[in-house]
């Protein structure tokens, strides 16, 4: 559903694993029933609600829902699936559904490619391999960072037909924000809920020729283009989760368009909210 523009990034994990079941193992001296295997438990299904609004895009105002499951379990990781195969609407569903998460008796990460084909715009990113990202550590304080990958590289860019060089920097990194020992989510009470932020910052310039003159001017500042909090309750799993997606183009490229007389068909800005509820979880 919208798959064109329904994310900024869709995270494409892949992953060879081994065959056998997820949570056969069992520890009998660890009595901390505190861990991250139980913020996600290896079975049940979840309901959510999601709700996207953005300022650019009509088509990607509305109200939807998502039913997520365990689609495979092994040793020490599992998958997620969704909606009988057709594609996911919230954000941070997408996320988990596309590949294999690995729990230890405090943390929840997972390997992967962050995959940049369904922007809005082609600004000429390259897939991101990425490993081990933490997207829950029990043992992390409050504002600490769980993970972090910085990297550059460059590439090309169209724009009105004539491919600019691009550099492009990047940040990916997840934080724990809290810890709750109670909060109340969609008219529901919930004990111990660890909540964590994913966010993405990029920027890019391009190198033009104006009159003859080879210069480099700003395409997209750094900027954060995703931030995702997140809240996942013990026994239980995600329960919600807020994104925003957007960018704005820098007002040094918007001046170098007007300035040659060109035409722009690329927004000057793009913003997007996503938000999914747990409205049902069923434990098998």
């Amino acid at each position: 559903m919208r798959n064109n523009r329904l994310l900024l990034f869709l995270l494409v994990i892949i992953f060879s694993c081994s065959d056998e079941p997820y949570g056969d193992t069992t520890n009998e001296n660890n009595t901390n029933t505190n861990t991250s295997e139980n913020f996600f438990p290896s079975n049940g299904y979840w309901k959510y609600s999601v709700n996207s609004q953005s300022e650019n895009f009509d088509e990607l105002n509305y109200l939807a829902s998502d039913s997520i499951y365990i689609e495979e379990e092994y040793e020490n990781h599992f998958s997620l699936s969704a909606n009988e195969g057709s594609p996911v609407n919230g954000s941070m569903n997408r996320i988990l559904t596309n590949g294999y998460l690995f729990p230890t008796p405090t943390t929840l990460t997972f390997d992967g490619t962050l995959d940049t084909s369904d922007l809005p715009v082609d600004f000429g990113l390259n897939n991101f391999d990425l490993a081990n990202i933490t997207i829950l550590d029990l043992e992390a304080s409050e504002g600490e960072i769980m993970f972090v990958e910085y990297g550059n590289y460059s590439n090309s860019f169209n724009i009105q037909e004539n491919e600019i060089p691009i550099d492009i920097s990047y940040e990916i990194s997840t934080s724990k924000i809290n810890m709750h020992e109670n909060i109340n989510i969609n008219e529901t009470s919930y004990e111990n809920v660890f909540q964590g932020k994913l966010e993405i910052s990029i920027s890019v310039s391009g190198t033009f020729s104006i009159f003859g003159i080879s210069q480099n001017i700003p395409i997209i500042e750094n900027q954060e283009i995703i931030v995702s909090n997140y809240y996942f309750a013990k026994s239980v799993g995600l329960v919600k989760s807020e994104t925003l997606q957007g960018f704005e183009i820098s007002n040094e490229l918007t001046t170098l368009v007007n300035l040659i007389g060109g035409t722009f068909d690329i927004p000057n800005g793009v913003s997007i909210i996503n938000e999914e509820m747990l409205v049902e979880y069923i434990s098998n």
